[in-house]
Formats: structure tokens, C-alpha cells, sequence
């Protein structure tokens, strides 16, 4: 039988159910990435354009794909890995599992597809090496086809099946944890377990992984030549990948070949059975740069393996998604940190980045063991643990990285002993729409309780040169205050009605100056070079700029922050083309219908349109939108708000900072943003008399 490997992916949301999956294009991407990784699932596309995900399609167009996908696999002699993603529904008395395309209803089973029949389908055919499925609905169990019809099909003696089902049935699967946690494993790793991954291996780690899931296995061996079903994944931690490269991940395997092809014209060096003997080949090579250049890749692959085994030991209760990338947003956004981080693929599991950092977060002036420090020194501090653990120093040591472990521990610790003093202004008061304010509300809050309430005012002709006067009173005003005086302001967040959010960047503006010393010295400091600046809008402050709505106003916001943390990170952006953004009636009805929609970004500046804004600042937590007067390349802008997702919004301030300091154009620099969180939305929704604002004892 033949070793080729076909994998096919169905990841749907159904238009007809209230439940929005916000980790479904996480976790079909997940999956494609660990099968289609030729050093660990070893598939290919199985369908017949070669593709291998088939997203939010409509029935017929999902049942013919399916059925396409299996001739072509028979046809091919292949394995066939097929993975189900969406919603599920057993209906009345039938107990089959019937899985949701786009265009399907719960109460027409007819309309949906019938999961045990596609089974047996594949399952059924002699012609295939073996079928893996993986279901991932609510459910799952009422998917497994009956045993004894499978037994007596034409696969005969030589049937080979696995499934893993989510749920048992009548019970609900949960955010798609158990696609997204087996394609952990198949990334990664196990050094549980054997050199090849199997469905038993899986349901043992998932198990503990998802305590809360009756999660199923359901293995059917008639014993013959269907081998193809009997191992998901090679195990990169056993330390016996066929090529050698023992438990390096995706991202570090295909690093290294790339810099191995550039040091090896006749091939020699890329033919290496095992590492030991890629070592041994260099050693006997004139030392050129492209072959140093291996042998540098090959000792941070080796720091970034010991990194990340010692996470997986020392915390893996830490691991989630969300709290790497955190940590890698620290480490991105590092105080005094001056370059961008540089651009890199989408990265899932700690893995995925510890080998980033260790290959591309370097410079003469910060080796590769300034990042993996910083790293873990941040995973360490969300998870609250001891930044002077002996573990943490031993690890550090075997890396020699001692020194950069107690420098990054010192600075977080710096860091968070600080009091958060935050400064709020709110500009609110300009005499029309269109004008430069002529007061301004000032809030001093640390940790979220109010320090300090005053309000200024000016009386010459309303300009940005008095406006800036107003922020320049507010901050010295606060950092003046004895409560300030150790530490001084952090943050400031600067509120603004719609016009001027369109027309002036606030961090631009000169804090301290111009003036001169006593010496005849000019001193001046942008606002946003001393301060962490956020643009907010002032229209979200209080009842009295929004009417008895604003409390919905306020609710619809919070629930619209509640998807975007289940989200993890994923960028799920909206990008406007200006005819979309046109279209005001058609996107004020895509807004009242989609309850997902949290992030939007335009293409180009919106001019003069402020209902376009006042009305995508009503509904999303976050709106991006280039700067007056730049022309950005569309494509471009998308790639580079995606690739840097995980470090937004503080990579907005970095890249201008780095405009200020060095001669760089970066493109992010030319992007604005209005991005609420929940401290944000708590402070506004104080403001209403109704709830109060805690203010210090």
C-alpha cells in the first residue's frame, strides 16, 4: 500500500445557530499545520484542487468536496485524515451524529451531513491505506458508524479506522479544545510517548489536558495492510525524526534547511542521515560564513530545545496561547527596546516561540539568550511564580545566561513595583464638532481607584497650539501632585470627540517645551516619549454625551471584549475597502446583525466622515485606520497588522517612537487606533452617577 497521506480539513460555522466559533480558523489552522508539517503529520492536501481546508461552505458544496476528497484518496491508495470542525446535532430519536454546513438548519438532518455515513464511506473502501478522523462538534460520540457494518463492507480483512470524538453524546464540546490541543501535541511533541504519535497517545494526553470532555477513541484493526491509521504523527521529542532534528519544532526544521541550502552546493551537508553526522560534516568544512552561519543556527536551536523543555517541565499549567503571547508582547514592547520585532509566521505553541526568538530576535548588541530570558522571565511573572527560582537560575546557567536572567528579572520586578498611576484627559469640550477644544476633564487613578479629579480651562481662540497647552497644564498638574511624586505618571489615555481623533496625534505633541535652561540649553520631549499615550473616544465617557443608552452602549462593548479573549490572540481584523466604507446603511446592518464583529480597520483615512467612525467607535472595541494624507499599499497594511497582532496596540507607540529616534519608515508608524479595554470601559461606565467611582480612602 502506498505511504502518501491525505488530509482533508471541514471547518464550518452555521449561519442558522447563535454560537459564534471564535477559535474555529485557529483551530483548522493548527491542525493543517501539524499534518501538513512533512517531518511530523507527513499529509498533503486531499482535496482534488490539492488544497486541504474546506471552510464555512454550504451543504452540497461540502458533501461533494467530501466525497471528491475520498475517491481521489482511493484512487491515490492513501491514508485519509479527515477532521470535522463546527457544530454538531444528533437529531430526535436517531442518535447520528449530523454535522452543520453554513447553509444548514438543526431541524433538517437532510440538509446536514450525516458524519457515520462519510465514515463508513472511507472506511468502507479497500483502496484506502487506513482512515483517521477526528471530530471536533458537540456530540461527537453519536459520529462512530456501526462496527459490524464496517467489518462486512469491501474492506474486508484489511480495515483500518480511528476516530477521536470530542464530546460524548448529548454533551457540548468547549471552544474547540481538543482540535487545538491535539494539534499541540502533533506540533510539538511528547517525550511520553514513542517516534510515532497514536490515537492512544493522544487520548491520554487530552484527557488530562481536557479533564471536563468525555473525550472518545474509537479504533477499529481488522489486522490487514491499513498501517496508515495506526500513527497520527512522527514525535518530534522522541528524538528519532528521520531526518535527525530531533525535537526542534516546524518553525527551527525549516529555518535550519534554509540556511543549511545556503552553505551547501553539492549537496553534502543536506544529506546528513542525523545530527551528529550534519556536525561531523561541518567540522571538515573551511570555516566560511554560510557554514558558521549553520553551525550559530544549530547552538540556538539547542538553547531554544533546553527552553523549551524546561517550560514544559517547570510550568506547563502556564502554556496556553494566551499567556505566550503575552509574554512575547513583553518581550516585543521590552523597556528601552528601540527595533521592531522582526516579521515571522504565525506562531502557536512555546515552541513555535522560543525558536523565533532564539533565530531572528537577535543583534550584536543582544545575543539570542537576551530573548529566551526575557521570555521566560515574563511567562514566569503572569503565572505569578518566583523570578529567583533555582530551576529558573539553573536553566538560565546551562544556556550561560545567568547574567540576562536576573537583568530580565530586575527589570520586571522594576516594573511592577511601580504604583500604576494613570492619567486620563478628556477633551470633550470643543465649542462644535469640528473644533479644537476649550476644556479639558482631568482624572489621576492608580490601580483603577481616583486620586485626583480637576478641570482646566483656557480662553484664547480654540487651536492646537492652546489645546496642547490644556494637556501640558494636566500633566504637570499630576506629576506636581504629592501622590505622584516618587513615581510620577505612566499612562496617559487622551479622549477625543471623532474630529479630532481624524486630525492630530497627541503622543506627537512636545510635553516639556521648547525652553532653555539657565545654561542656554534647548529642552523639549515628545508626550509620547516619556508616556505610554492612548487615543480614546470621548463620546464613550458618561450618560451625558450618550443618553440612557449608554449603559447598553457600554454592555454590547464588554461582551464584544469577551470575544475577543476567547479569540486568544487570533487577529480576526475586518478591513473596510472604501466603497464598504461607503456604504453606510449596509454596514450599520452587517453591525446590528454580526455580534462578532470587534475589530475593523479601513483601508483609508475616512476624510471628513464622521458617522462612518462615530458609528464603527459605537460598536467595535477596535478600529484601525491610516494616518491624514498617507496613501498605504492595502495589502501591505493587512499583512503587517496581522504579523504584528499578538504585540498591538503597544507596537503602534514603539514603531513612532523608533520614527523619532532612528531614520526607519516603518508603515505601522502611519497607522492610528482606538483600542478599548476593560480598564477603559470600567473607568467610563464609573463616570455615570448610577454606579460611582471608587475613589481613595
Amino acid at each position: 500500500m502506498s505511504a502518501r497521506r491525505h488530509l482533508i480539513i471541514v471547518a464550518s460555522q452555521c449561519a442558522a445557530e447563535e454560537t459564534v466559533l471564535v477559535r474555529l480558523g485557529e483551530a483548522a489552522d493548527g491542525l493543517e499545520k501539524a499534518f501538513l508539517d512533512p517531518l511530523a503529520g507527513g499529509c498533503v492536501g486531499g482535496f482534488r484542487d490539492g488544497s486541504a481546508v474546506l471552510r464555512d461552505a454550504g451543504f452540497q458544496d461540502t458533501i461533494g468536496a467530501l466525497h471528491g476528497a475520498i475517491e481521489h484518496a482511493a484512487q491515490q491508495r492513501a491514508t485519509l485524515v479527515l477532521c470535522l470542525l463546527g457544530h454538531g446535532f444528533a437529531p430526535g430519536e436517531s442518535n447520528r451524529l449530523h454535522f452543520l454546513a453554513m447553509d444548514s438548519t438543526p431541524e433538517a438532518a437532510a440538509k446536514a451531513v450525516d458524519v457515520g455515513s462519510i465514515v463508513a464511506a472511507a472506511a468502507g473502501d479497500s483502496r484506502i491505506n487506513g482512515v483517521i478522523v477526528i471530530v471536533d462538534t458537540c456530540m461527537a460520540a453519536a459520529g462512530a458508524p456501526a462496527v459490524a457494518d464496517l467489518l462486512a463492507s469491501t474492506a474486508g480483512g484489511q480495515l483500518g479506522l480511528v476516530m477521536l470524538l470530542a464530546a460524548g453524546r448529548g454533551e457540548y464540546a468547549i471552544d474547540l479544545r481538543v482540535s487545538r490541543g491535539l494539534a499541540d501535541l502533533l506540533s510539538t511533541g511528547s517525550a511520553d510517548f514513542g517516534d510515532k504519535l497514536t490515537m492512544a497517545d493522544s487520548l491520554t494526553h487530552l484527557r488530562q489536558l481536557i479533564p471536563d470532555q468525555n473525550l472518545t477513541a474509537v479504533t477499529v484493526d481488522a489486522g490487514g495492510d491499513a498501517e496508515g491509521a495506526r500513527w497520527l504523527s512522527r514525535n518530534p521529542l522522541s528524538g528519532q525524526a528521520p531526518d535527525g532534528l530531533g525535537a526542534w519544532g516546524s518553525f527551527g526544521r525549516g529555518y535550519l534547511r534554509d540556511v543549511i541550502a545556503g552553505a551547501d552546493e553539492d549537496g553534502e551537508l543536506a544529506g546528513a542521515p542525523t545530527l551528529s553526522q550534519l556536525q561531523a560534516r561541518l567540522q571538515r568544512r573551511l570555516q566560511t560564513s554560510a557554514v558558521q552561519r549553520v553551525s550559530d543556527t544549530l547552538a540556538k536551536l539547542e538553547a531554544a530545545r533546553l527552553t523549551g523543555a524546561f517550560l514544559r517541565s517547570w510550568c506547563p499549567q502556564l502554556l496556553t496561547t494566551s499567556t505566550l503571547r503575552k509574554a512575547f508582547t513583553t518581550v516585543a514592547t521590552w523597556p528601552g527596546r528601540l527595533r521592531q520585532m522582526p516579521d515571522g509566521p504565525t506562531l502557536y505553541t512555546e515552541t513555535d516561540f522560543v525558536e523565533f526568538l532564539a533565530l531572528k530576535d537577535t543583534t550584536k548588541e543582544e545575543p539570542y539568550q537576551v530573548g529566551l530570558t526575557r521570555f521566560v522571565a515574563a511567562v514566569a511573572r503572569l503565572g505569578e511564580l518566583a523570578l529567583d527560582h533555582p530551576d529558573l537560575l539553573r536553566w538560565a546557567s546551562s544556556l550561560d545566561a545567568g547574567v540576562h536572567a536576573r537583568n530580565a528579572a530586575q527589570t520586571l520586578l522594576r516594573y511592577a513595583a511601580d504604583p500604576a498611576l494613570r492619567l486620563i484627559i478628556d477633551l470633550h469640550t470643543a465649542r462644535t464638532t469640528s473644533q479644537w477644544p476649550v476644556a479639558a476633564d482631568v482624572w489621576l487613578l492608580r490601580d483603577g481607584v481616583l486620586i485626583r479629579h480637576e478641570r482646566f480651562t483656557h480662553d484664547g481662540k480654540p487651536d492646537q497650539a492652546s489645546t496642547e497647552a490644556l494637556v501640558n497644564m494636566a500633566v504637570d498638574w499630576a506629576d506636581d501632585l504629592p501622590e505622584a511624586m516618587d513615581t510620577g505618571v505612566s499612562e496617559i489615555d487622551i479622549a477625543m470627540p471623532t474630529w479630532l481623533l481624524l486630525n492630530w496625534r497627541p503622543e506627537a505633541m512636545y510635553a516639556s517645551g521648547p525652553g532653555l535652561s539657565e545654561t542656554g540649553v534647548l529642552y523639549q520631549s515628545r508626550l509620547g516619549s516619556v508616556y505610554r499615550v492612548g487615543t480614546r473616544w470621548s463620546n464613550l465617557l458618561g450618560p451625558g454625551r450618550r443618553g440612557t443608552g449608554s449603559q447598553r452602549l457600554w454592555r454590547h462593548k464588554s461582551r464584544r471584549l469577551d470575544l475577543m479573549d476567547a479569540q486568544d490572540g487570533a487577529c480576526t481584523i475586518s478591513w473596510l475597502t472604501p466603497a464598504a466604507a461607503a456604504d453606510g446603511a449596509g454596514l450599520q446592518q452587517r453591525l446590528a446583525d454580526d455580534s462578532s464583529a470587534t475589530t475593523f480597520g479601513l483601508h483609508q483615512h475616512p476624510g471628513m466622515n464622521l458617522a462612518l467612525m462615530d458609528l464603527l467607535l459605537s460598536y467595535a472595541p477596535v478600529v484601525i485606520w491610516p494616518d491624514p494624507g498617507t496613501e498605504p499599499d492595502a495589502v501591505q497594511m493587512e499583512a503587517i497588522v496581522t504579523a504584528r497582532w499578538g504585540q498591538l496596540p503597544d507596537e503602534f507607540l514603539q514603531a513612532i517612537r523608533r520614527r523619532w529616534r532612528l531614520p526607519e519608515q516603518d508603515p505601522i508608524a502611519d497607522l492610528r487606533t482606538v483600542w478599548d479595554d476593560r480598564a477603559w470601559l470600567g473607568f467610563c461606565r464609573s463616570l455615570d452617577t448610577r454606579i460611582g467611582l471608587r475613589s481613595a480612602a
